[in-house]
This record gives C-alpha cells, structure tokens and sequence, in this order.
C-alpha cells in the first residue's frame, strides 16, 4: 500500500561535492565517492555515502519538512539507544550550508526492511521475527510520560492530548466533518463513519488504567522502519528509524499501526507478535485488538484532511471501509 505514496516534499538532489562539504565536520579531508537515495521515507531526504578512507557507509539525513522535528527526532534518539537499536548518530546540526536544512550523519545499518523479508519468510521465521518485533515494541513503550501530547525539542509535552473518546471524536469531526475529509469520502461513507465512531468511542474511556498510561509512542512503526538482520540461524532486530512523528499517547497505536495489511494477514503474525509484546512487559487492555484499531484510524483520518488527490487519500478511504465493515 505505502509504496504507491506520493512524497509529501520534494527530493533534495544532491551533486558528489556538496555531499562532500557536509561530512567534513566528522570525515574531515574525506570525499564521498559514491551516493544513493535510500528506500522508505516520503518525506526526509536520506543519501548512502561511501566514502573516502571510511570503511563502511554513512547515512546522510536532511530533515526536509518544516515542522522542527529533526531536533525532537535526534532526542528521541539518544533516549531510547540504551534499549532499543537505533542507528547512531555522528553528527547533528540545527541547519546546513548547501540547503539549509538541519540535517545528520548517521551510522547506516545493514539490514533489510521487515516489508522486503516478510513476505516470503517461511511461518517459524514470521513467529521469530513477530516476536521479536513484539519485544522491541514494549522497550519503547516502557518510556513513560506524566501526560499524553506532542513533544518540543526537550521531549516536554507541550501540546497536551486528550486520548479519551471525547478527544477521539472531537479529531475526527475537525478533520472530516469540517475538514477536507468528507469532500474524499462523500456525504454518506462521512457520516456512516462518523456514526461508527461515536458507537464505539467510548472503548477509549474503559481502557485498563496499567494501559492507559502515556508512553512513548513511534506512532509509524511499520515495516519500512523496522530493519531486519540475518543471523546464522534467524532474523533479528537490525533497528528502528524515522522517529519524527513520535508523541507522548497510548501504547495501542504503535500496536494498530504494526498490524496493518498486510502484516495482519501473515500466519501467526499476531499471535507470536502479542507474546512477544508481553513477555518483555508491554501491557494490553481488554479488547485491546479494537481499540488499537480506533487509535489507528486516527492517522488514517489525518491523511483525509489533505487538500489533495494522491494515492494515499484512496488508500484511507479502502482502510475507513475494511475497518467498518470488518469490525
């Protein structure tokens, strides 16, 4: 579904001696002798260099969209490297001199995206590497917070949320019924969906109170940001990327996101997935399998509100109606 999607910003191209200015705070003297757009983001420009007296690759983040994420991302980071693999980072700053951009030098990790390996895995690798994905799930989600929002720079809330029913419908009704969404979806799908949420809005007020507390949520943590290794026996946790839209919410989100299409599909993905996701301490509500559906509509009605025609606004339309009529 995702790689249909069209970029929400324009590529940043790039010529050899203007990447190679950008590593000169770390790789001082080196030159980059080779770069390659990197799959999976559609909005941050991402180049593989190699470089120059460097024995392996590089990453090279410019962080493209204007909503000072890159600082809150870089953060994100150095709060959860203890327990969970991410990718390190050599250098940050708050602009650059060719685009203007913050932008980073990272270490680039060798390791496959989840979408690329599993489709063809056979069923003992999807149980490992659910579980797995379960495990690493409940590290970041053992990072709590005093209140659900959206993070500043310091990884304060500074824009509380209100995660209950009430804030539930009150998102949905700003971004369909007064924003773009119901000119996507028609009058009649709009309010058929509008009376399915406030029939069962009210799950988000009855959520367990050890579930309901406000965690770190990745809040896109699919198969395009989860990168896989291979071992000599299995698959393992290569890294987690592309932090820039993580808040302070309830844990069933990052759970709604991971059991998408097609991942849902997969045998005993869910399954080996919730083992693992308890085993290593994450907590789930009684019907914790609708809720993390709720949450998940959230992002899918946040792409409606775009004043746009892509392919992303037919492919939440698909999600509003397979959720609806699936429930």
């Amino acid at each position: 579904m995702r790689q249909s999607w069209d970029r929400s910003t324009p590529w940043l191209n790039l010529d050899i001696d203007s990447l190679t200015e950008l590593i000169q705070p770390v790789f001082k003297g080196c030159r980059v002798i080779s770069a390659h757009a990197t799959q999976g983001g559609l909005a941050n420009t991402n180049y593989r260099l190699e470089l120059s007296n460097v024995t392996s690759p590089i990453l090279l983040r410019i962080f493209s969209r204007k909503n000072g994420t890159a600082r809150k991302e870089f953060a994100i980071n150095q709060l959860v490297k203890s327990c969970v693999r991410v990718p390190e980072y050599f250098y940050f700053a708050d602009s650059n001199s060719i685009t203007g951009h913050p932008y980073a030098l990272m270490e680039w990790i060798d390791g496959y995206m989840l979408d690329s390996v599993i489709q063809s895995a056979n069923i003992e690798d999807i149980g490992k590497i659910a579980g797995s994905v379960g495990c690493v799930l409940a590290n970041i989600h053992s990072f709590r917070f005093e209140q659900a929002g959206f993070f500043n720079n310091e990884l304060e809330v500074v824009q509380p949320l209100n995660m209950g029913s009430e804030g539930f419908l009150g998102f949905v009704y700003n971004n369909l019924i007064n924003g773009n969404g119901h000119k996507h979806l028609g009058d009649e799908l709009t309010q058929q969906f509008w009376n399915f949420c406030n029939t069962y809005a009210y799950l988000l007020d009855d959520i367990d109170f050890s579930s309901k507390a406000p965690c770190l949520v990745h809040s896109d943590f699919g198969g395009t940001n989860i990168l896989l290794k291979r071992s000599i026996d299995s698959w393992t946790i290569g890294g987690v990327i592309d932090w820039e839209f993580a808040y302070s919410g309830l844990c069933m989100a990052d759970v709604g996101h991971i059991l998408r299409p097609p991942l849902d599909s997969l045998p005993e993905w869910e399954e080996y997935f919730i083992k693992g996701y308890i085993a290593n301490g994450g907590l789930i509500p009684s019907q914790w399998k609708r809720i993390s559906k709720l949450l998940d509509l959230l992002a899918w009605v946040d792409f409606l509100n775009r004043d746009v025609t892509s392919t992303v606004i037919s492919s939440a339309k698909q999600v509003l109606i397979n959720t609806m009529n699936g429930w």
